[in-house]
């Protein structure tokens, strides 16, 4: 019953989009490497040429910058915190915190140094983050009552680089996230008791090919993307069990898979080296894993390196070819 209600309100609520050209394609100035929207429908990109952007929709319907943010290097990742502020990461071995007033538009609010390049940042629902990097670790960042930020734990992830990095739902009232690496591997990782993070899963992908992005499904499955050209997604055997495995492997670019996100209704965006976007839609109601290509975006003229889900359902895209497509029905 539960089941079929959620179908009904999605297909409701969110209807089949006009899938096949980009309804805005937008020029940048570099290499576009990360996308994030915000709760009030606007988005952020950041890449190549060192800034952050936030994009409004213009009166005349078009979408135009309404501020530029600075790094010093290339920016490879952003993520939205609960209360608005960005939380962006990159070449420059910094992470910095971005909020918005009123007054001055946005400005750093903080600066949080690294040793490595920040390759990967995933928000908790309760305002903590994670970041993965370069150097195989990951950082669990948590902000004081004065509004201080500081690593609360340093985890020794992965041996080599930290991809991807996302938070599964709680399982009673237990905080955990799933990161992948560059070593072919995937963690689960989970909240003690005592407080710190614990290592509940160790999996190996089925054939060789470094994880490169992470994305969780509503029902708590994840799906990973691969340099082997691969979408895997994975299940627990049983809700808290701490045990997963591959319920389908899905098969159709013919490169790496940068990236990965959920629409709305379930179903699955992926972008690729191989210059293509495509959606994956699974059959026979939600948790079936039998997964097919919905359609295939062939837009962009470069690798697809980052995706981002709007609240009414269409999806950015970010690519080597410098230009950000809105994919969706146009508003």
């Amino acid at each position: 019953m539960i089941l079929k209600y959620y179908e009904s309100f999605h297909s409701s609520h969110f209807p089949p989009m006009d899938l096949g050209l980009p309804v805005a394609t937008l020029p940048l100035s570099g290499w576009v490497w990360c996308v994030a929207v915000l709760p009030d429908g606007r988005f952020v990109t950041g890449g190549g040429d060192k800034r952050v952007k936030v994009w409004n929709k213009s009166t005349g319907g078009g979408w135009s910058v309404e501020a530029t943010l600075a790094h010093d290097r290339a920016v490879v990742c952003v993520a939205v915190l609960p209360n608005g502020r960005l939380v962006t990461g990159g070449y420059d071995t910094t992470v910095r915190v971005w909020k918005e007033s009123a007054v001055d538009g946005w400005c750093v609010e903080a600066t949080l140094p690294f040793v490595s390049i920040v390759l990967c940042v995933a928000v908790f629902p309760d305002g903590r983050f994670a970041t993965g990097s370069n150097d195989g670790t990951l950082k669990i960042w948590n902000e004081s009552a004065l509004h201080v930020w500081s690593v609360e734990e340093t985890l020794p992830g992965h041996p080599d680089m930290v991809r991807g990095v996302a938070v599964l739902p709680s399982v009673g009232g237990e905080l955990r996230f799933v990161s992948g690496g560059w070593d072919n591997r995937v963690k689960v990782w989970k909240k003690s008791s005592e407080g710190g993070w614990n290592v509940e899963a160790t999996e190996t992908l089925p054939s060789v090919g470094g994880v490169f992005c992470v994305a969780v499904l509503p029902d708590g499955r994840f799906v990973t993307g691969s340099y082997d050209d691969t979408v895997i997604v994975w299940k627990e055997n049983s809700p808290g069990s701490g045990m997963w495995s591959v319920q389908a492997t899905l098969r159709g670019h013919r490169s790496g898979v940068f990236c990965v996100a959920v629409l709305p209704d379930r179903r699955i965006v992926t972008g690729s080296e191989d210059n293509t976007v495509k959606v994956w839609k699974e059959s026979r109601g939600g948790g079936s894993g039998l997964w097919s290509v919905e359609a295939t975006l062939p837009g962009h003229k470069s690798g697809v390196w980052c995706v981002a889900v709007f609240p009414d359902g269409r999806f950015a895209t970010g690519s080597d070819d410098k230009t950000v497509k809105i994919w969706g029905k146009k508003q």
